[in-house]
């Protein structure tokens, strides 16, 4: 899921500039990146004179263009650990002009899947809140229970009222809500099937 949600980021000639640490050091609430980062538990590096520090991804982001990074530190590096057993991933995003436009709104999800039942599930949001973010309550949901179409679409509901999007040119905060609750079903629905077949990652962009 990481190379996918790198290769939805920007164009060919963007990417071939940037660096996912660039992604997500410019702290965009949208960026590709992010909510896959979280979802797999993505740890950053950051090093100054000083010495080195690892901070967790969900503390490193404080707001749009904002991070937790001193002004004498840089991010050297993104940890991710290993994929849990019996896990699946999914990115999901839409955007007006595909890869060459930023999400208007995505969705990073990462189920542990023990036959029919979540044994454990995150779900990150982004370019719907000032900060990528974890969609905890939508987590809460999920575990522990058996997947059914009628619980994905309570979890699409429930992300959907935990998001907080702003309108802008890209789009609407009522359509931002709609569509998380849409990526949010696709993405856990992919996920799981990902964790049944013993693969991880994919996705889809809109």
């Amino acid at each position: 899921m990481i190379a996918y949600a790198a290769g939805e980021t920007a164009n060919t000639q963007i990417r071939n500039m940037g660096t996912v640490v660039g992604n997500i050091c410019n702290a965009a609430p949208s960026a590709d990146n992010a909510s896959m980062l979280l979802v797999l538990g993505a740890e950053a590096v950051l090093a100054s004179e000083k010495g080195e520090r690892i901070l967790a991804l969900e503390k490193f982001f404080k707001g749009p263009g904002v991070t937790a990074r001193r002004p004498d530190e840089m991010v050297t590096a993104i940890r991710v650990p290993p994929p849990l057993p019996g896990s699946g991933t999914s990115y999901q995003h839409i955007s007006a002009r595909g890869k060459v436009d930023i999400p208007a709104a995505a969705v990073g999800a990462m189920l542990v899947m023990d036959g029919d039942k979540c044994r454990e599930a995150r779900i990150a949001l982004a370019a719907v809140a000032p900060v990528p973010m974890r969609a905890i309550e939508t987590e809460t949901l999920l575990k522990g229970k058996k997947i059914t179409a009628s619980l994905v679409e309570k979890a699409g509901r429930k992300a959907s009222t935990e998001a907080r999007p702003i309108s802008d040119l890209r789009a609407s905060a009522d359509y931002r809500k709609r569509m998380i609750a849409v990526l949010t079903g696709r993405a856990v629905m992919e996920a799981m099937e990902k964790a049944g077949k013993g693969t991880r990652g994919g996705g889809k962009g809109l």
